[in-house]
């Protein structure tokens, strides 16, 4: 998993760097009274150790940035123009895919890639929000696209300020990265309803973080109880177990063409990724897909999922 923050360097809140033990970002103390988390969720343990390990690695390779990128720093113009065109491609992100619509259905084999599965015939609905922020410099962007409920929905507003802070976990990310020595910082986080009836709600944020020519992707997901009103904790979701982690690596070799090699990914590393606050799991009219962020993990950075049609003999009872 991610490097994790040291105590006194990095904000617990926020990811940002403390400073005379202020957080420089948000102005948290240590000893102040924090806002309780939601129920049934544990937020940010993934996400803050990817913001610490982001920044661990940019101190490391600092200098090496610095000579081979920072020298262009001068050209105004032409890094203002390339910039430019980064971020039209940036804000379309969403829609880089085969240029195929792909419409789940129960029937597939698997879950194709992660889209919308909207309903309009539920007691509750949902609309969308944006919010899109870029410096004047031009080196440092942050767009997220998320979901908002509305209609007859147990504690709604609740869950409208969770899905929002989590859409916006990255927002103030870019200044510690800057501040770091690199060049550029731009950040994605794009919203999906994979799922969604009346006892079930399942959403799903694509993230991005790009650092210089770097890319660093993630995935979150929030699982609702629409009947209650409540967010569904990862741990509580299925028993993981040798017999789970042995599916799910026959099912990302089928469905992914990729082999988990049984010594570097055993059993016993995939259960507690699958479990860990890098695991992500959410509901697709497919089925339930599973998998985690291999941030760092046996020295690779990225996702991986796999669709578990078969999912009920993994529940906890």
């Amino acid at each position: 998993m991610g490097v994790k923050e040291r105590q006194g360097e990095f904000c617990p809140k926020c990811g940002g760097r403390m400073e005379e033990g202020e957080c420089s970002f948000c102005g948290f103390r240590p000893g102040e009274t924090e806002d309780a988390p939601d129920k049934g969720h544990c937020p940010g343990g993934y996400r803050t150790a990817v913001l610490a390990g982001l920044a661990a690695f940019a101190l490391l390779l600092s200098l090496a940035m610095f000579l081979l990128v920072r020298g262009a720093s001068s050209d105004g113009p032409g890094l203002r123009a390339a910039f430019s065109e980064f971020l039209e491609q940036f804000r379309g992100g969403r829609e880089e895919d085969d240029g195929e619509d792909y419409v789940p259905s129960s029937s597939d084999e698997y879950y194709k890639k992660i889209t919308d599965a909207l309903r309009s015939d539920l007691s509750y609905r949902v609309r969308w929000l944006e919010t899109d922020l870029e410096r004047r410099e031009g080196d440092a962007s942050f767009y997220a696209l998320y979901p908002e409920l509305e209609g007859e929905l147990p504690n709604r507003d609740s869950l409208n300020g969770l899905i929002a802070r989590e859409a916006l976990f990255y927002r103030d990310s870019c200044q510690l990265y800057l501040e770091q020595g690199y060049d550029s910082c731009h950040v994605q986080s794009f919203g999906y309803v994979t799922y969604m009836d009346e006892e079930r709600l399942s959403i799903v944020y694509d993230e991005r973080v790009y650092l210089n020519d770097r890319k660093f992707p993630g995935l979150f997901a929030l699982n609702i109880d629409v009947r209650t009103g409540t967010v569904l904790k990862l741990q509580d979701l299925l028993v993981y177990d040798r017999e789970l982690a042995e599916c799910f690596r026959s099912r990302v070799a089928a469905q992914n063409g990729e082999e988990l090699d049984k010594e570097l990914w055993t059993d016993a590393l995939l259960s507690q990724l699958l479990s860990s606050e890098s695991g992500v799991a959410f509901y697709t009219p497919v089925g339930l897909e599973l998998g985690f962020n291999y941030n760092g993990v046996n020295g690779r950075y990225g996702w991986v999922t796999a669709t578990i049609k078969d999912y009920e003999r993994f529940l906890q009872r």
